[in-house]
């Protein structure tokens, strides 16, 4: 897999959207939002993590034989990571990240991660301050 800052860091809406059926690098940050432990029809353990980010979520099956097997183990609801890999849209069951690489994401990362980008903040400073305007153009003379 190319290093890791020649990888386009998406979101998860715009993964959904670029992944096809041909494996492609890409890299998500993301927040763990549920752990389950399950086992296959023929008894295999396997990981069902539960990834989201302001944008929308997508849940990721960790097979045993995955080398991210036992970093998901680790894994706790409310941690964040970027999970690089060679993205491949399955059809019938989503997004499948192929030769996944996981870290945990700095606290610098993290704080971008919640906060949004700078485009979504002006956008919902623009709107606040419409919202702002509308109540103060309210007049009812029972208020």
């Amino acid at each position: 897999m190319p290093d890791e800052n020649e990888i386009d860091l998406l979101t998860i809406t715009q993964l959904k959207q670029v992944a096809g059926t041909v494996p492609q690098p890409y890299r998500i940050h993301a927040q763990v939002d549920g752990r389950t432990e399950k086992t296959t029809s023929q008894g295999s353990p396997f990981w069902e993590l539960k990834l989201a980010d302001a944008t929308d979520s997508l849940l990721w099956r960790i097979f045993d034989n995955s080398p991210a097997f036992l970093k998901a183990r680790e894994l706790k609801r409310g941690d964040f990571i970027e999970l690089g890999a060679q993205w491949i849209d399955t059809g019938k069951y989503g997004l499948e990240p192929k030769q996944p690489v996981l870290r945990a994401l700095s606290d610098e990362e993290t704080a971008v991660l919640l906060n949004g980008s700078e485009e979504l903040a002006a956008r919902q400073r623009t709107d606040y301050n419409d919202i702002l305007g509308f109540i103060n153009a309210v007049i009812d003379p029972r208020l």
